[in-house]
């Protein structure tokens, strides 16, 4: 009798929980793959510190208090690389330094963080 019930119980449960899958959107990654391998329309930009002078100072140098622009983008994209060399012999730069992003035009910054929390440097 005890196991009966057990049975039925169990019967009961995959019965209900199969008609979950059921209700389910079907997955098979194929249309991901699909559009990797299509054409996007787009620009590559790439800003850069080089030296235009053609010496070797290709670097930005910001003073205690100041403030750089590190790069200008006008419409839509991804940031897909951040290079950043800090050659200060201060050993808090990392947490003074504060790293500010504004998006389309707004007043206040999307990301204001110190520049070794925002690339996970913790030391």
């Amino acid at each position: 009798m005890k196991i009966k019930k057990i049975l039925n119980f169990l019967a009961l449960f995959f019965l209900v929980f199969s008609f979950s899958g059921l209700a389910q959107e079907k997955f098979s990654g194929n249309s991901l793959l699909d559009d990797l391998a299509r054409l996007k329309n787009y620009q590559r930009k790439r800003i850069s510190s080089y030296d235009r002078s053609g010496k070797n100072s290709d670097a930005l140098k910001i003073q205690p208090g100041e403030t750089a622009e590190l790069a200008r983008i006008e419409g839509a994209g991804i940031i897909k690389h951040i290079w950043i060399t800090v050659s200060c012999p201060d050993p808090m730069i990392r947490r003074n330094a504060v790293l500010r992003m504004y998006w389309d035009g707004e007043k206040n910054p999307s990301v204001e963080c110190p520049l070794g929390d925002f690339f996970g440097q913790g030391w």
